[in-house]
């Protein structure tokens, strides 16, 4: 007896079409759609996918609580051992509903569930609620997210203890777990560094977290928006300053030329608009 497996893809990867067909309404087909046949043939019998659920990007972000309603409703009604979404690579859209689906399939169905993206996807930032595989920033790494997912997926419906995140390749979820090295821990410190001084691969046991920092020349454009900013204040203070001398000039000759005398105005270099 083989697991039941429905699977959830987008317009794009069911072969609809791209952006011009992204309006379409979540669609229910039977079997394997598109990059499905990739998991059931790497599954080799075990597994199969009973049912594809279609719907285009744009539709769910549009009618995200029907859609994700619906989407439920059929999951409910297949009852299978795994739902199981995109990958979405780095496509946005597609990331958020594959994440965001898979989430309530898990919390309201509890259904094991999985899906797989690139790790800056926006649906990414449910990675400590959903199992998510990584994968490349786009299609061209099908050949190998397949693969992963598969195999991750049937540890899941058989209900097998996950490796850490760098073995079975999901993302990391922030949980650490204690377990026995076969080295102590000075002879792998020690590994590592002569790997980092011989410009060899090494992988830390406790990477740092990463902050976002903004380059130098970032904020010059910033500077120069300020300094334009006060030079046209500066500007208009001393236009009106100007028209105001102006002012009291041709007032000044006015009176000069009543008295019979002639007074030439002074030369104005540059000009202002009324």
């Amino acid at each position: 007896m083989s697991y039941r497996v429905v699977h959830y893809i987008n317009q794009f990867f069911a072969q609809i079409g791209g952006e011009e067909m992204a309006h379409i309404a979540p669609e229910l087909r039977e079997g394997a759609v598109g990059p499905g046949t990739a998991f059931d043939a790497a599954w080799n019998g075990e597994a199969k996918i009973v049912n594809t659920i279609i719907c285009g990007d744009s539709h769910f972000a549009e009618h995200e609580k029907e859609s994700k309603a619906q989407i439920l409703a059929w999951v409910k009604e297949i009852n299978p051992d795994l739902f199981i979404a995109g990958p979405a690579f780095n496509a946005g859209r597609y990331g958020y509903a594959c994440a965001n689906i898979a989430l309530a399939v898990k919390e309201e169905l509890g259904i094991p569930v999985l899906t797989g993206m690139y790790e800056e996807n926006p649906g990414a930032d449910l990675k400590d609620k959903v199992l998510i595989v990584a994968t490349t920033n786009n299609a061209a790494g099908m050949r190998k997210a397949a693969p992963t997912m598969a195999k991750l997926a049937m540890k899941l419906m058989k209900g097998e203890k996950l490796g850490a995140s760098c073995e079975d390749g999901y993302m990391n979820n922030g949980i650490r777990v204690n377990f026995f090295e076969k080295e102590r821990g000075s002879r792998r410190a020690v590994k590592m560094l002569l790997n980092k001084l011989a410009d060899k691969p090494f992988t830390t046991e406790y990477p740092m977290p990463s902050f976002d920092r903004v380059a130098r020349q970032d904020i010059f454009p910033l500077r120069a928006v300020f300094r334009a900013g006060r030079q046209i204040s500066d500007g208009r203070r001393i236009l009106e300053a100007g028209r105001a001398r102006i002012a009291r000039l041709h007032t000044a000759a006015a009176g000069r030329c009543a008295m019979g005398v002639s007074l030439p105005l002074p030369r104005h270099n540059g000009c202002y608009n009324r």
